[in-house]
């Protein structure tokens, strides 16, 4: 579908949300290798990585939220996500940013570490 020109900033009709939104929410979803090919392909197509669902999430909470991959897995996302433009500080209407749901989920120190890693290195 991409190479037929598909839109990949595309919203869902209810939820507000593009591909990576409904792909990190996704409890069915395979490997990281799979989310790294999938990930990459929208984003050199120009998907909109700080897009808000109607929750005002961006795609990055939930791939943080969502314990579906193992821990040491994710960094690789996380990383190639931060290198391309992800805020992980955007508040969604709760007033929480993916870091502030990192922070109260213990099994997400992972992506703490990774986002002060990234800013320790100027990013």
């Amino acid at each position: 579908m991409l190479d037929n020109g598909a839109d990949v900033n595309l919203f869902s009709q209810f939820e507000h949300q593009n591909a990576l939104h409904v792909l990190f929410l996704s409890s069915e979803t395979p490997n990281v290798d799979y989310l790294m090919t999938v990930v990459e392909q929208l984003v050199e197509r120009g998907i909109d990585i700080n897009a808000r669902d109607k929750d005002g999430a961006v795609p990055i909470k939930y791939l943080v939220t969502n314990d579906f991959l193992p821990l040491h897995e994710n960094e690789v996302l996380y990383r190639y996500l931060l290198d391309h433009g992800a805020n992980p500080y955007l508040k969604d209407v709760s007033g929480k940013s993916p870091v502030d749901y990192a922070k109260k989920l213990q099994f997400r120190s992972d992506f703490l570490d990774v986002v002060s890693e990234y800013e320790a290195n100027g990013n």
